[in-house]
């Protein structure tokens, strides 16, 4: 009776353990697979925001020129009288400009021109521009009239052209005579071939020393406000090119407070906002005199990326619950082997029972 207790004891002992020594298996299994998966989620992650900043940093560097070059360009109108062809045309070489790189449409001077001033204007333009005229026809209060753009090639089909025709550049370039302040645009459209070209004109105002923006209307017009030096821009062309040179599948978003609803410009207009996980998206102000743009930089979907985070390593794990079961098999083989040492054990203590003899 003893020994099927110790027997049967043993055995519930070996279930017992075996069964612990499976669950805590499998457990470090499950651990160190979440471990392995961690560890993969955070270099992936560091590996998107390098790429993010990469792409940020060198859309920042293309607009950096930009306040600069409008500032070089009013010096060389301020410092000129009347600024001549061949003077603004050896300024423009001389600035070696890549326009497609830096995403620039046109560097212009505009030049401002009251109605009671026009027909004396057309006179002086005339001299240096035979059959100089402004376009749009029509009669306005005031002018805003494009005198020299750059690349030169095209100058010729855009002199003349009347800014204040179109109500953001016009709003714009009268916010930036009132401030004195470098300003931006609304989101225009500037190439008349793409319609869905983000593209922006930023605006700085060209006056003489003595002039300033709470000045009257009479001094205004009175040639201490001369006009305003201007860059027309594409953002799409900007972040395509940053896109290919950095050749990473990435999504930029552009986004204008003044267009609260959606982005101004997509790169991947397709693609679900819902398949990009927030902690993945790299937000960046950029700042174009006194207007910010904010960037949302992703990964773009289907790419490695765009993955989610993965709670498991799934190789680590199939190798740990595939292995942890082992010592679990082992154990039940020494349970099937209890039965035959039983049998040992009882046969090594059995005695012959006594036989008690009669006396004779």
């Amino acid at each position: 009776m003893d020994d099927k207790f110790f027997v049967g004891a043993n055995k519930g002992l070996n279930i017992l353990f075996t069964l612990i020594t499976f669950a805590l298996l499998l457990y470090a299994s499950f651990y160190y697979s979440a471990q392995v998966a961690e560890q993969n989620n955070n270099r992936s992650a560091e590996a998107f925001r390098n790429i993010a900043d990469q792409a940020s940093g060198l859309l920042q560097e293309k607009i950096k020129p930009f306040p600069q070059l409008l500032r070089s360009t009013r010096g060389l109108v301020l410092g000129n009288a009347d600024l001549q062809p061949s003077q603004w045309s050896a300024y423009v070489n001389s600035l070696s400009l890549n326009y497609e790189s830096l995403g620039i449409i046109g560097l212009t001077y505009t030049e401002s021109v009251f109605d009671y001033q026009l027909e004396s204007y057309l006179e002086k333009r005339e001299v240096m521009f035979p059959k100089f005229k402004i376009f749009p026809d029509g009669v306005r209060e005031e002018y805003m009239v494009e005198l020299y753009f750059a690349p030169e090639e095209i100058s010729a089909r855009v002199r003349g052209f009347d800014i204040a025709v179109e109500k953001h550049r016009r709003q714009a370039a009268l916010l930036s005579r009132q401030t004195g302040l470098m300003t931006l645009t609304h989101p225009i459209s500037l190439l008349p071939t793409d319609a869905h070209s983000l593209d922006y004109l930023l605006l700085i105002p060209v006056y003489e020393d003595s002039w300033h923006p709470d000045i009257s209307l009479m001094a205004e017009t009175d040639g201490q406000f001369k006009g305003w030096v201007t860059i027309g821009f594409s953002l799409t062309r900007l972040v395509q090119a940053v896109l290919e040179e950095t050749n990473h599948p990435i999504r930029v978003r552009v986004f204008d407070n003044r267009l609260p609803d959606r982005a101004a410009y997509d790169s991947e207009p397709t693609q679900d906002d819902r398949t990009t996980a927030q902690n993945k998206v790299l937000k960046s102000i950029i700042s174009l005199g006194d207007q910010p743009l904010t960037l949302h930089i992703s990964p773009k979907a289907g790419s490695l990326y765009a993955e989610e985070a993965a709670t498991y390593e799934q190789e680590s794990l199939v190798l740990g619950t595939v292995t942890a079961p082992r010592p679990f098999g082992r154990g039940f083989q020494l349970l099937r082997q209890q039965p035959a040492r039983g049998r040992i054990y009882a046969s090594l203590h059995w005695q012959e029972p006594t036989v008690l003899r009669p006396l004779v």
